[in-house]
């Protein structure tokens, strides 16, 4: 009986450790977001590029919303990991944006990246 008292208690403390050691690494990661020089756009390409060095299919999905006029009133860029599981680039946390965003699309990392260096926009 005592070897089951420690083996719950340290599944749990394992789980805690390991939710609040995510959640301190994403409160630090949200606090980089910077309009200007750390934007969606950016995190998003740079958490693509750290998930795909661990061999994980990426892809960045743009959404964004229109006006009557076809002004563009809101945009938003995140990640999209092995074509199921969207995760939000500033606060790490799985969403579906899809359902959020009228308008959205799927672009490989590797022409996001080099759209990027050639200073073309997107949205």
């Amino acid at each position: 009986m005592k070897t089951f008292y420690i083996l719950v208690f340290s599944l749990l403390f394992t789980f805690l450790f390991l939710g609040i050691s995510y959640q301190v690494v994403a409160d630090f990661w949200s606090s980089t977001y910077d309009e200007q020089n750390n934007n969606c756009q950016q995190m998003s390409y740079t958490l693509g590029s750290f998930l795909q060095g661990f061999g994980l299919p990426v892809k960045i999905m743009y959404g964004y919303h229109e006006d009557a006029n076809g002004t563009i009133t809101d945009a938003h860029v995140w990640v999209l990991v092995a074509d199921h599981l969207q995760i939000d680039s500033v606060n790490l946390q799985v969403c579906d944006n899809t359902r959020y965003y009228s308008h959205y699309f799927i672009e490989d990392i590797e022409d996001a990246a080099l759209r990027t260096r050639m200073n073309v926009d997107i949205l």
